[in-house]
């Protein structure tokens, strides 16, 4: 199949899952997870009578598929997360004017309709006695395999977490350069805003950090493809705790929780979140108003033994 395709016949004849591949071509970085997504909504939209050649998929066609799937049970997220593949696929076949990689196959491509409203289940945020239990329970843990014992890493993880609230990607990106034990603080700029953060390190967390120091760069070292061994390792011996599972983003939703117990505005800092107080934004000093809270956080009572 040629790499680009001209107005016409041509086009007319091309795939969806022809111009999937396309796609991906142009979309080089893309995660194999990724990709296997993308091809399985794909296939959602065949199976449940999508018009599989670009060049006649209209916006009829997309509500026709709302319907279809409304009626079998299924969800407004999942429904909305395939026709956005499906889109994402017409926009690279479309002109430079609609979407910049715009490979020109279609002069014009539908409208999407209407999409349906999307209700968001909160996700569990676990309680200080749910975080001690899971904690107790560590020694269960046979991931990750480094140079310190899963039982150690995971509760390190646990600890730096909810002290820190920092989200899991920076969890992971967090190096020991960025630890300053002699200031009593962290200072890293988060991956998803790019915005520096200093944050406090009270006693509790100070002790988890000095249990972690070994032989790597990295504070709790991982290798990309345990992310998935992990996950499940978590909600394992949340089981064995006898606690609804939570991710690490329900520690990161704790511990703001409880630091705005602590100190009224310190929830908002702790998460790295853009006030919009002017005086908050240019003169308070974060770490000034952090660092009592962090000394003041209630801990779960397993936190306090030692590591």
């Amino acid at each position: 199949m040629p790499r680009w395709w001209p107005f016409g016949k041509e086009a007319t004849g091309l795939t969806l899952k022809e111009a999937l591949d396309l796609y991906f071509e142009y979309a080089v970085g893309l995660a194999p997870r990724t990709q296997r997504n993308m091809r399985s909504r794909i296939s959602q939209w065949e199976k449940r009578g999508g018009e599989m050649r670009v060049a006649r998929i209209t916006e009829r066609d997309f509500r026709r598929f709302r319907e279809r799937c409304l009626a079998e049970g299924l969800r407004a997220y999942t429904i909305e997360v395939t026709l956005n593949a499906v889109y994402t696929v017409l926009r690279h076949c479309g002109p430079a004017s609609i979407a910049p990689h715009g490979r020109g196959i279609l002069k014009t491509i539908p409208a999407k309709g209407r999409r349906l409203k999307i209700a968001f289940a909160q996700k569990p945020t676990p309680s200080l006695a749910d975080l001690s239990r899971v904690y107790e329970l560590a020694d269960m843990a046979w991931y990750p395999q480094t140079h310190l014992a899963p039982e150690v890493w995971v509760r390190g993880l646990l600890v730096i977490a909810y002290n820190t609230a920092l989200r899991l990607s920076d969890l992971l990106r967090l190096r020991w350069e960025h630890v300053r034990l002699s200031d009593q603080a962290i200072k890293l700029a988060a991956k998803k805003t790019g915005k520096e953060q200093w944050l406090p390190i009270n006693a509790t967390l100070a002790r988890h950090l000095e249990a972690l120091r070994g032989g790597d760069e990295r504070v709790l070292p991982l290798d990309c493809q345990q992310f998935d061994h992990l996950r499940r390792q978590l909600y394992t011996i949340c089981d064995a705790a006898g606690v609804e599972r939570f991710a690490p983003q329900g520690i990161r939703r704790r511990s703001a929780t409880e630091y705005e117990r602590v100190s009224p505005g310190a929830g908002g800092l702790i998460l790295g979140h853009t006030l919009r107080s002017m005086t908050f934004a240019h003169y308070v000093q974060s770490l000034d108003v952090l660092q009592p809270a962090a000394d003041k956080l209630p801990q779960p009572e397993a936190f306090l033994k030692k590591p």
